[in-house]
């Protein structure tokens, strides 16, 4: 049997000083030779406590559990647990979320995040011109879209041409929607347009044009019409009966008459909620009393929000008004102003870091490694690959005419060099989703990617070394899903699985489960001592259950409740009282109430039965077997608990 021991404050060494206070480094435990840190002992401690003060008593308390914990992942890795295919596969998935917010400028984060919120308190309204181009367009492409968008600025700030007759004239906006609306985009926030887009509009003064900008759908121009507070966010109900743009004059005639005489019958004193229950032809909600979500600006059609945000007072209901779906009736029920900053932060930094905002972030962070890692570039051997393009390069027989040139430099990070034929295998890979069929357009464009994701593949490598926190967080995952594993294996499953060893257990343990003394009875209730009486009158002639309660409860349903069933004392206080000889009927007083109580039978207390009991015994039959297998580790494996380390964190 493997011994341990816990070394004293003063049995370390004669003449001993003394350790700094919260000395991350300091060894707290070894566990086969293997040192473990009073940083990684405290990041959990802390983690699970959060008292300010720490005394030695849940030191030794809290230390115990630590040592299990070690014990327990020591001895799946022993059983090579972290090199199942599953574990691995699931810690990366973990590492791969975790890794997120280091693989990014979390300063410029935080600002876009403010930016995004202060944003939301003001709503847009403009126009836009846009002119079609895809983003890696070959640049003459580029240069005629380009040529044409200024144009037409130059038409409008310079000429004095009116914007929509402009966006809605020949050669002018290319968005399909432009011949109904005239560029019009209404009411807008963050979030709500792409982010140039975006950025446009928040940085354009009512009255002005934008400068020329691109998005992933071409160039744009916009101007700014109006800007307004943000209307927040609004609660309706309502009624709807369809009549669709497309509907003909008489189902048009026949929605606006049936939406009036609901009406009317609203104005006659009818409940909102039931009339759409009733009425409604919207049968996502009528079901509900009509209540839509909460929504605010570009969620519903225009005219439907308009209606809605102008009603003043929650209750207030709107006169019929017709939308592009429908006749419409509505009543609003509560409205809410943007949140305080705090409130929506996680929500709004989670947005920023799905849209692309999170390019910024990206590229800041790119430019801080590019610097800190000081990278060597070699674009100029690209060269050896542009001369081997030819017409089979998109395909998979394309090889380099010259392979030897593939030994080529392509990129240095740090100590780590890659070749030309790093950069072709990745490159290989991103054939099959070009966007574009010019090959020196797709080399060069790749190749910016291809640095990119080596760099932060090169910051993801060293995130453990740079970062404690990450390391310690990930420590906690790996140990984590490793003591769930084998635990899962030697305890909870087992215990269910075992039906022998559970057998024995309960009847090594029977004492331990036992019913109390029960009682089998009908009991009325009652607030007042003269009803007990008439109940207790009505029982001893043997009146029935139902003809009870319907004597007593004539004059009012709160007069006497009934219940029966096998209770015992801790469930029913009024059981304390009682006699126990079977038949009797007991008027007892108890927290406030009277109680008139026929004794079916009384249970003496006795043991559970097994089926009775499974779900506790089970319970316990996992806590028994964990311990056996604490009990084993701890003397399976040599391991040293320093005290003195483990005190110095007390501030008692």
């Amino acid at each position: 049997m493997k011994r341990f021991f816990f070394t004293s404050i003063f049995s370390i060494f004669i003449g001993f000083i003394g350790l700094t206070q919260n000395d991350n480094n300091a060894v707290i435990m070894t566990l086969e030779n293997v040192d473990i840190t009073l940083g990684d002992f405290e990041y959990i401690f802390r983690k699970n406590n959060n008292e300010d003060i720490t005394t030695q008593a849940a030191l030794d308390e809290y230390i115990e559990l630590f040592v299990n914990y070690k014990l327990k992942v020591k001895a799946a890795k022993d059983a090579k647990l972290d090199t199942n295919k599953a574990f691995i596969a699931e810690l990366k998935g973990y590492r791969k979320q975790l890794a997120r917010p280091y693989l990014t400028d979390s300063d410029l984060l935080d600002k876009l995040t403010k930016q995004a919120y202060d944003r939301k308190q003001t709503e847009v309204k403009a126009k836009h011109i846009l002119v079609r181009v895809v983003l890696d367009a070959e640049p003459a492409d580029t240069l005629i879209a380009w040529n044409k968008i200024k144009t037409l600025r130059d038409r409008i700030t310079s000429g004095g041409e009116d914007f929509e007759t402009v966006a809605k004239g020949a050669g002018g906006s290319e968005d399909p929607s432009v011949k109904d609306n005239g560029g019009d985009l209404g009411f807008f926030s963050a979030f709500q347009m792409v982010y140039p887009f975006e950025e446009a509009a928040y940085n354009t003064e009512p009255g002005n044009v934008s400068h020329i900008l691109r998005t992933r759908y071409g160039y744009h121009i916009l101007k700014v019409e109006e800007k307004r507070p943000a209307r927040g966010e609004v609660l309706v109900a309502h009624i709807m009966t369809k009549a669709g743009n497309q509907s003909n004059d008489a189902t048009q005639k026949r929605a606006e008459e049936k939406i009036n005489e609901i009406y009317q019958k609203y104005v006659n004193g009818e409940e909102f909620g039931d009339l759409s229950r009733k009425y409604s032809e919207d049968a996502t909600t009528s079901k509900q009393g009509g209540k839509l979500p909460w929504f605010g600006t570009r969620k519903m059609v225009k005219s439907f929000e308009d209606v809605a945000f102008n009603l003043k007072d929650s209750g207030s209901v709107s006169v019929p008004f017709n939308t592009e779906y429908g006749w419409h009736i509505i009543q609003k029920l509560d409205e809410k102003v943007i949140g305080d900053f705090d409130q929506l932060k996680a929500e709004i930094k989670t947005k920023v870091s799905k849209d692309l905002r999170a390019e910024k972030t990206k590229k800041s962070f790119l430019n801080k490694l590019k610097k800190e890692y000081a990278i060597c570039t070699k674009e100029e051997n690209l060269k050896h690959i542009y001369q081997s393009v030819d017409s089979s390069f998109f395909t998979q027989d394309w090889k380099m005419t010259k392979p030897k040139k593939l030994k080529k430099k392509a990129l240095t990070i740090e100590n780590k060099k890659f070749t030309l034929a790093d950069f072709n295998s990745y490159m290989t890979k991103k054939k099959r989703r070009a966007s574009t069929d010019v090959a020196e357009t797709f080399i060069k464009n790749t190749y910016s990617d291809w640095i990119d994701e080596e760099l932060l593949a090169h910051e993801d490598s060293k995130l453990e070394i740079k970062h404690e926190p990450f390391r310690q967080l990930m420590q906690e995952y790996r140990d984590g899903i490793l003591l769930f594993e084998l635990t899962d294996e030697l305890v909870w499953s087992k215990a269910i699985k075992d039906t022998t060893g559970l057998e024995q257990f309960y009847q090594n343990n029977k004492p331990n489960y036992t019913w109390p003394d029960r009682f089998s009875v009908n009991a009325y209730s009652t607030n007042t001592a003269s009803i007990s009486t008439e109940i207790m009158g009505l029982l001893s002639n043997q009146v029935d259950k139902d003809s009870i309660l319907a004597i007593i409860n004539d004059s009012s349903e709160l007069n006497a409740n009934y219940e029966s069933g096998i209770f015992s004392v801790d469930e029913k206080a009024y059981l304390e009282n009682i006699n126990n000889s079977k038949d009797d009927i007991t008027v007892v007083e108890s927290e406030g109430k009277f109680y008139v109580v026929k004794l079916i039978e009384f249970i003496p207390s006795k043991e559970k039965e097994l089926k009775e009991a499974k779900g506790i015994i089970t319970s316990d039959f996992q806590g028994h077997l964990e311990q056996q297998w604490i009990d084993e580790l701890r003397s399976k494996y040599n391991y040293t608990v320093h005290k003195d380390v483990l005190y110095s964190i007390a501030n008692d």
